[in-house]
């Protein structure tokens, strides 16, 4: 969906018709929060602030307090990070995260009274909301690591990571510094699936390098080769290993190979989400009980 269609998209949607987005069980919080940013760019901002306060107040009634902070997250880019009128960013997310003690010690080392940007501690708070025993994390220094343990009272985690294990980081470097990692990522296929991941490096080399950017990001080909080699690709095999894979990107869409090595690769922007697209289409629909029988079966697919 274009940007431009995006914006005629939400001004056709009614007070009304977002109402009864907002009683769907559960409520689809990523196509709203692109419905809201397109009725910005639309120079609907006051009213998108407003719908996207009614949006957030409700996902905090229905305890979805992970998708409330996306939506404040989207509130506070929007407000160019500087407090809102009438409060903080920091009494909201007290707000959302709710009164018991180990709650406001992760809102206490998410860093909103230290001068950064309120987006960044947003971020911080939900990576810190996501620690927990058995989850995995990435740090530059130390690897790939598990969560042992949340230490809340001392504010602490204890991680055992690859290149140490028990190691003790404060909650407010831990939120700073570390990285969650999925089951696609590229550390978690070389600790866990080691012998398929073997397999795509004789084989599928290009498929390597796509997950190697999903995982990491943008890289040069030098900083594709440092993350690769040795532990996954073995230094001799090197140009074998790239010339093969690059071959295959080139005819890709999806990856981007520059033609100066001193420039990263990267994955090119996708189509828009399903989400999206789903509010896209009940923004079209102007006759509220087909709309509320579509957002019906929508939640009944969920």
């Amino acid at each position: 969906m274009s940007h431009h269609a995006a914006s005629e998209t939400l001004t056709g949607l009614s007070e009304e018709a977002f109402i009864a987005c907002l009683g769907q069980q559960p409520i689809e919080t990523k196509a709203l929060i692109a419905g809201l940013e397109a009725m910005r760019s639309a120079g609907q901002a006051e009213q998108a602030e407003s719908r996207a306060e009614l949006l957030q107040d409700t996902l905090v009634e229905r305890k979805a307090l992970e998708d409330a902070l996306e939506v404040m997250q989207a509130r506070v880019t929007w407000a160019g990070d500087v407090p809102r009128a009438g409060g903080s960013w920091l009494q909201e997310a007290l707000d959302i995260c709710g009164n018991l003690w180990d709650q406001k010690a992760l809102v206490e080392e998410s860093g909103f009274d230290k001068g950064i940007p309120a987006s960044e501690s947003v971020r911080r708070l939900r990576l810190l909301r996501s620690l927990r025993e058995g989850v995995l994390c990435h740090d530059r220094t130390w690897g790939l690591g598990v969560v042992v343990r949340m230490d809340c009272f001392y504010k602490r985690v204890e991680i055992d990571f690859e290149r140490k294990l028990g190691h003790q980081l404060s909650l407010a470097y831990a939120a700073e510094t570390l990285q969650m990692v999925g089951d696609d990522h590229l550390l978690v296929w070389k600790r866990r699936r080691g012998e398929e991941l073997k397999a795509l490096v004789q084989n599928k080399p290009a498929d390597v390098v796509r997950m190697t950017l999903r995982s990491f990001g943008p890289c040069t080909v030098a900083q594709l080769q440092a993350q690769l080699c040795p532990g996954i690709v073995a230094d001799a095999d090197w140009k074998r290993f790239w010339d093969s894979a690059r071959k295959e990107l080139k005819r890709d869409a999806q990856v981007i190979v520059p033609a100066a090595r001193s420039e990263p690769l990267r994955m090119a922007e996708t189509e828009a989400s399903r989400e999206a697209e789903w509010f896209q289409a009940m923004a079209r629909e102007r006759d509220l009980d087909k709309l509320i029988d579509s957002l019906e079966e929508v939640a009944g697919r969920s």
